[in-house]
């Protein structure tokens, strides 16, 4: 009730405010993370912002690629959606498909999706049932989980929110998985989490955007004693009044954990950042402000500034200057590393009381984007994952300073494939010298994909990290992870495609975490029936 009562208020407060622009003809909608056409269902996985919070001035698209290497796994590469592409202008799109898979250790890997247009709107169901057998001892898991989305877009002449993106998720899984690192290798865990999303934002009317967020997450170690709600407000909007314009960001969250640390605690975290811009045509513009944040008698002021120069027709330059703060909570660590000791551990209150970011992009029409520079942020306070016992994670703390080059690369789908990759060098170390655990030095990321004809398509995905320590003090650290995976499909008929997938090609021993190999060289057959 309490979040209903918050996103109501959101919304009665914008609507007396917002006007539509008359005169205009065009829809001023934007596709979903998914898109029926008329030969598949595409799903695409967006790339996370810098601060996971926060909507800058800038567009999302400057610093980071559209398409995140890192969160495309070999069995999701498939092409990317075009700008060009109509929603539901088709009349032969499929509903969705039925797909499945077995391997080396894979037994069975199943997906269903359906998907259907409405008026104004798409609808979606998702699940995914996945048993991987045991590759070391007791080193087999499941995963079940299934999500559903209703995207509905208000008219453009409607008299409420003209031209408004509405979108309902709600998303259900289970893992269960046993600590085979450990000295009790046959201990279980099952991770559960129930996920509820309300999202609107519009982009109709250049001169006043806004996006309202709300989630409600809850986590539950079943056998443990560990519980936790999470709710989470966010309030994003921008008003262009000429060459000026005024901005507003905030973030409410509150967390309620019962564990062997806490009983039903109940705290609360809250981040505001008003901002004043500029924009001189397309060449110059930049906003400044300040941040706040707070939880419980812990409180954060810093500036905030950011600037966008365009150098030349193919050159920008960015530069933003964003101290700020992160509100982590047991189920965040769990998230991370799953081997992560819950039980024992409370919310967390981390200040970034140094961060900026300056960054170079160049574009060519539509048919690739680079862009790279470096980012810094420094904490008196970061927590950091040690093996309290063997196959075991706590958290304990230490000062950092993070530099980190980097470089993207975004070259879209055209005659010679598309390709997608990042290469990030990071150092991260605190005032005596030591490497942070568990950051590695190196980062590589790449995807390619190629469609030799109309039925034949192949793609190639590697993720690579090198020189990661596993403790503070650098005595140890874990081998180079090298995941090399290949994905061959074949269009069989107009409804049927036979894939073969390929992962961790090299069958390297790769490690996440201390103590936990991963899955070696696993080939995985599999067919998929579109509806």
């Amino acid at each position: 009730m309490k979040l209903l009562k918050l996103l109501l208020f959101l919304v009665v407060l914008i609507v007396p405010s917002y006007s539509q622009e008359e005169g205009r003809s065009s829809t001023g909608v934007e596709l979903p993370d998914f898109v029926i056409t008329g030969k598949d269902v595409v799903k695409i996985k967006k790339s996370e912002k810098l601060n996971p919070f926060l909507i800058s001035t800038f567009s999302e698209k400057f610093v980071l690629p559209t398409y995140s290497p890192e969160e495309i796994p070999v069995k999701d590469i498939l092409l990317p959606i075009r700008d060009d592409l109509n929603l539901l202008g088709s009349g032969n799109f499929f509903k969705g498909y039925v797909s499945g898979a077995v391997g080396l250790y894979s037994l069975p890997d199943l997906d269903l999706l359906y998907a259907s247009p409405i008026e104004n709107g798409i609808f979606r169901a998702k699940f995914n049932g996945l048993y991987n057998r045991p590759f070391v001892d007791n080193s087999d898991f499941y995963k079940l989980s299934g999500n559903a989305d209703l995207i509905y877009w208000t008219d453009i002449n409607s008299s409420f929110l003209p031209g408004t993106q509405i979108r309902l998720n709600t998303d259900l899984s289970t893992k269960g998985y046993k600590f085979y690192g450990s000295d009790n290798p046959t201990n279980k865990r099952s991770l559960n989490n129930l996920f509820f999303n309300l999202n609107l934002k519009n982009e109709y009317n250049s001169a006043f955007l806004f996006k309202i967020n709300a989630f409600d997450n809850f986590t539950l170690l079943s056998d443990e004693n560990f519980k936790e709600n999470l709710i989470d407000l966010s309030l994003n909007t921008l008003l262009r009044l000429s060459f000026i314009n005024v901005g507003f960001s905030g973030n409410y969250k509150n967390v309620s954990i019962k564990n062997d640390t806490t009983d039903h605690k109940e705290l609360n975290y809250f981040l505001i950042r008003p901002t004043a811009g500029f924009q001189f045509t397309n060449l110059v513009k930049g906003s400044f402000g300040f941040t706040i944040s707070q939880s419980s008698e812990d409180r954060f002021i810093m500036p905030y500034a950011e600037l966008a120069v365009k150098l030349a027709p193919s050159f920008t330059f960015m530069g933003e200057f964003n101290p700020s703060t992160e509100f982590l909570t047991p189920a965040n660590f769990l998230k991370i590393n799953p081997y992560f000791n819950a039980v024992k551990s409370t919310n967390l209150f981390v200040k970034k009381s140094m961060q900026y970011l300056l960054s170079v992009k160049y574009e060519y029409q539509k048919f690739f984007e680079i862009n790279g520079g470096f980012k810094y942020f420094s904490s008196d306070s970061l927590p950091y994952f040690y093996e309290k016992e063997k196959g075991k994670y706590s958290i304990r703390f230490s000062d950092i300073k993070q530099m980190t080059p980097f470089i993207n690369f975004n070259f879209f789908p055209g005659p010679f494939g598309f390709f997608f990759g990042s290469i990030e060098v990071n150092a991260a170390q605190n005032d005596t010298g030591q490497t942070f655990p568990y950051v590695p030095t190196f980062k590589v990321t790449a995807n390619y994909g190629y469609t030799f004809s109309e039925v034949l398509t192949t793609a190639l995905n590697l993720t690579y990290s090198g020189k990661t320590f596993t403790d503070l003090d650098n005595f140890n650290k874990i081998d180079n992870y090298i995941n090399l995976g290949l994905l061959l499909s074949y269009n069989f008929d107009q409804r049927f495609d036979f894939f073969v997938r390929l992962e961790n090609l090299l069958d390297n021993s790769n490690s996440i975490w201390n103590n936990y190999p991963e899955k070696p060289f696993d080939l995985i057959l599999g067919v998929k029936y579109k509806l």
